[in-house]
């Protein structure tokens, strides 16, 4: 996993000395979501890991009832997802 969050592949936020991965990064079976490490690295998380996990945990006044963009993968919408990834590496939300 190492490898993963150095890559950029998976978020990894520093707390009390440890590396912590959120959840939505890995599924029920350990394994790495391949559009979630597609997004982190639109995302530059390797640069930026606070800036990527705030993207994907705040509510986004672009989509409906403020969802954010972890709930719009756990509810499959991936194409809704990949735009919205679009528009912010765009500037254009």
């Amino acid at each position: 996993m190492t490898n993963c969050i150095r890559s950029g592949e998976l978020i990894a936020i520093a707390d009390a000395g440890e590396q912590v991965v959120p959840a939505f990064q890995i599924s029920d079976d350990m394994q790495r979501n391949e559009l979630v490490r597609t997004i982190n690295g639109l995302l530059d998380v390797a640069r930026s890991p606070w800036a990527a996990a705030s993207w994907w945990t705040q509510p986004s006044a672009y989509l409906e009832k403020e969802l954010n963009p972890v709930q719009l993968l756990d509810a499959g919408k991936h194409e809704l997802l990949m735009q919205l990834v679009d528009a912010e590496i765009n500037c254009e939300v």
